[in-house]
């Protein structure tokens, strides 16, 4: 069975039972950084131990990333078809949502062999509901494209789908090294209400708010963020 385990966003606090019970009863767990994956299973020892949940003792992580998924395919077919429990993981958060694991999802679905859909933390409806406005639906537009322009040109399509879908909000994701880029663009326009949500539910969490009257500061952002924007109407 491939199990897609989602795993917290920063809280080790956020796990849930059948999200530990699956990281750790996986004999194949396909990891974006084995070393992250090693130190959370260890970090997670402390909330197994009491349930008495064991790791499985012939338990492999390998690395499963952009760069290498095609190739890890037959690898995890194989070990499905020997009954073998996969797990996928992400660094933080559903896996496949702007990280590996579609590829080996839809392969899994079209052979009908059995996977399990773990739920749990998203970063995407996290962030959604720190935007201080009505919205009756939302769309997630993973990454905003690079350039100035280019984003002026996509905030414009998102203002038209808002004409017609009223009240909607977008989610995107942005690195650190182009927030600010990114942020100016938008800010630039004068048309958008926006939410800066980084670091989620970690130490340094911090949620900004940008509107009619006030920017959010051109500064150096680091960590996981997320934007929420919204069309003043």
């Amino acid at each position: 069975m491939l199990v897609v385990i989602p795993t917290p966003l920063g809280n080790l606090e956020d796990i849930s039972i059948r999200q530990l019970k699956a990281i750790y009863q996986s004999d194949l767990l396909l990891a974006e950084d084995t070393r992250v994956a090693k130190n959370l299973i260890t970090k997670l020892a402390r909330y197994a131990t009491p349930l008495g949940v064991e790791l499985s003792q012939h338990q492999e992580v390998v690395s499963y990333f952009e760069g290498n998924e095609k190739r890890r395919l037959n690898q995890t077919l194989e070990a499905l078809t020997d009954n073998k429990i996969v797990g996928l993981i992400s660094e933080a958060g559903s896996p496949a949502i702007n990280d590996p694991g579609q590829i080996l999802i839809r392969e899994v679905i079209s052979k009908e062999m059995e996977i399990d859909i773990l739920p749990g933390p998203s970063a995407v409806t996290t962030s959604l509901l720190y935007h201080p406005y009505k919205f009756k639906q939302f769309m997630f537009i993973g990454f905003l494209p690079k350039g100035q322009d280019r984003i002026k040109r996509t905030l414009d399509k998102l203002a038209e789908v808002s004409a017609i879908f009223r009240y909607t909000n977008f989610v995107a994701f942005e690195s650190p090294h182009r927030v600010a880029k990114t942020l100016a663009a938008i800010q630039s326009t004068g048309q958008w209400d926006l939410t800066l949500a980084r670091e989620l539910s970690k130490l340094h969490q911090e949620i900004l708010q940008s509107n009619a009257d006030q920017s959010i500061p051109d500064i150096q952002y680091r960590g996981e963020i997320c934007l929420v924007l919204s069309p003043r109407h």
